[in-house]
């Protein structure tokens, strides 16, 4: 049986456009910055942008990484501190930015202290972390693998599992 090159001409096409979409699908950028001693990604497509860190106003009765509320080009975020919220540290960080997240649901930003880097990473560089004696059910919720590059670990956070967690607006 014999095959037109009509036919032939358009699997070739199809078969070049599918090997083209599956080297494009194959990068993943990345927000990355650091938190205490440790380098923190979030896909970017979950930040809005990045801002000067202006102080938030408190809000009474919520855990100590929640640092308060802040009014960012006219919208209120509540402003989290991922050092206290992981008890990397006891005191708030000295935030100079924000990284405001672009979500309908959560309007939340994380204090960061330094710019962060946009990173694009080859999706074989991301090693997702399985079940093991120190990956617990808990920690899964908020992390999603780690990033191996050069010699650093750059670990992947689910920034919405974090937020989502119950034990996000539990008290300390």
């Amino acid at each position: 049986m014999r095959i037109s090159q009509q036919l032939q001409d358009t699997m070739i096409n199809t078969n070049q456009e599918a090997e083209q979409e599956a080297e494009y699908k194959k990068f993943i950028q990345y927000c990355v910055f650091q938190a205490g001693n440790e380098e923190y990604a979030i896909p970017i497509e979950l930040i809005k942008e990045v801002v000067k860190f202006s102080h938030p106003a408190s809000i009474p009765q919520m855990p100590n990484h929640i640092l308060g509320m802040s009014n960012v080009r006219g919208n209120i975020y509540g402003i989290i501190d991922l050092e206290l919220f992981f008890r990397m540290s006891t005191r708030p960080a000295e935030h100079k930015y924000l990284l405001v997240l672009d979500h309908d649901q959560y309007k939340i930003a994380i204090g960061i202290e330094d710019v962060p880097n946009s990173l694009i990473v080859d999706e074989d560089m991301l090693e997702v972390l399985k079940s093991s004696a120190i990956i617990t059910t808990v920690s899964q919720q908020y992390l999603k693998g780690v990033i191996k590059k050069d010699k650093r670990m750059i670990i992947v956070l689910d920034v919405l599992g974090i937020i989502s967690s119950k034990n996000f607006t539990l008290l300390s």
